[in-house]
């Protein structure tokens, strides 16, 4: 058996999503990750999905502005928009998150604590 572990370090994009997907729970996150490319600043976005109670305990703290850092088995995902065009999506099954601040002032208890 082969797998591709990738580790996300990046800022949130926008809020969690949570999802139910039959008797599961998936939370969804992109996670921005930037770079600099041949002396510009260059973004890509990585789908990241945290399921059942890991994910569940993470949603509430993963809200757009959130620095994080993931790691988990990565995968590709192609997908075909409205308007017919084709594209592939980098995604990560999350099994290890670490939250490490955000920029805006949380006051949240640690998600651990639950």
């Amino acid at each position: 058996m082969s797998m591709l572990k990738l580790v996300v370090a990046g800022t949130v994009g926008r809020d969690a999503e949570v999802k139910e997907v039959g008797q599961s729970m998936v939370v969804e996150v992109s996670v921005a990750v930037n770079q600099r490319v041949k002396g510009e600043q260059v973004t890509t976005w990585i789908r990241c999905h945290l399921w059942n109670e890991f994910g569940a305990k993470l949603a509430p703290h993963l809200r757009k502005g959130t620095h994080v850092t993931m790691m988990g088995e990565a995968s590709l995902r192609e997908y075909t928009t409205k308007d017919g065009k084709h594209g592939v999506s980098l995604e990560v099954r999350v099994d290890s998150c670490s939250l490490q601040g955000s920029s805006a002032k949380r006051e949240d208890k640690d998600p651990w604590d639950a």
